[in-house]
Parts: structure tokens; sequence; C-alpha cells
């Protein structure tokens, strides 16, 4: 939180893009902590987003579920993304580059990695992310990035890393729940 705070300039509106947001879980579990000028634009699947319409309306929250509209919204409005927050989601994702291209191109300077799962000796794989009963007992494939190899790509769109640390989670054999802080040169 203290990172945010920092990136979060005082005063003006700032912009945050929470990707695979949800129903804005990142804001609501600690909005008392974080600066009171942002704006959230959240990016997921049209099923939430279209719940997020419904019930969570003001100026504060921007959503979207077509990357190509979430984008034109942003340039349309001239609007400085201050930073891109991925909470526990890069696994869902085969190819993070082209999300990093986006990144990019919308000249964001912060991404913020929140709770993700990382391999920490092992090379980079995928898995079955098995879902309890209780929560719909579904499977999906995830691609759990090697700690350094998720950094090299990060560095490959010139994202350094400025913090990282343990996240919220339990550990799993090879690995844990981590967070990351990358700033572009």
């Amino acid at each position: 939180i203290n990172h945010l705070n920092n990136i979060i300039p005082s005063g003006k509106k700032s912009y945050a893009v929470d990707f695979g947001g949800s129903l804005c879980n990142f804001h609501r579990i600690n909005k008392n902590y974080l600066k009171n000028n942002l704006i959230w634009i959240i990016f997921d699947k049209r099923e939430v987003i279209d719940i997020g319409k419904k019930y969570l309306k003001g100026e504060k929250f921007h959503f979207f579920s077509s990357i190509g509209s979430m984008k034109r919204f942003i340039k349309s409005r001239n609007i400085s993304i201050n930073f891109f927050l991925f909470g526990s989601v890069l696994q869902y994702i085969d190819k993070i580059e082209k999300i990093l291209k986006l990144v990019r191109s919308l000249n964001c300077k912060n991404i913020v990695i929140d709770r993700q799962p990382m391999l920490k000796i092992e090379k980079t794989s995928y898995s079955i992310q098995k879902v309890p009963f209780w929560y719909g007992a579904s499977s999906f494939a995830v691609k759990l990035y090697n700690r350094r190899n998720f950094i090299a790509v990060l560095n490959k769109f010139d994202f350094f890393l400025v913090d990282s640390f343990k996240g919220f989670g339990d550990d799993f054999k090879g690995g844990g729940y981590y967070c990351k802080i990358f700033k572009k040169r």
C-alpha cells in the first residue's frame, strides 16, 4: 500500500487499471489505506463487468470487458495511468507479453503485481488449478512462472523490479505467492 500511495500524486485525479479486477475487490479491501483521489478502470470478463456496472455505479469506477473499448476510453479522455494492477491474474494468461504491450502503449510507468503464484526454482510450467466444490468444482489451466523468468519478461518491456515480497496465500509445492512492484525506466 505504501508503494501505491507513493505512486499516486496528491490532490489531482489519478488512474489505475485493475486487470482482472472483478468487482473492485482490491479497492474495497484497501480503500481506507489508499489515497482517495484514485479512479479505477476495471477490466474483467463480461459477466463480472455487467454486475459491476449494475451495482457499483459512480465516478470512481469504470468497467470494461474489451481491451479495445478500455483503450479507446483512456485515449479519448487523455487519461494518464499511474499504475496497472495485476492481482493474482497473470497465471491465467498464456502470453503476458500481449498485456505488457498494452501497458507500454498506454505509457504507464508502474506495474503492481499482487498475490501472483510463482515457482521458486523450477522452470516456468503449466499446471491445473482445481477449484473446491463449494466454489464451483471447476478446473483451470494456469501458467506458473519461475520468479526469475517472470522478472526477465518484464525487463524486456523496460520495467524493472523495485520491490518484491511475500504475498498472501499458502506456499505450494515448489512455489508461493509473491507481490512485485515494477517501474519503467
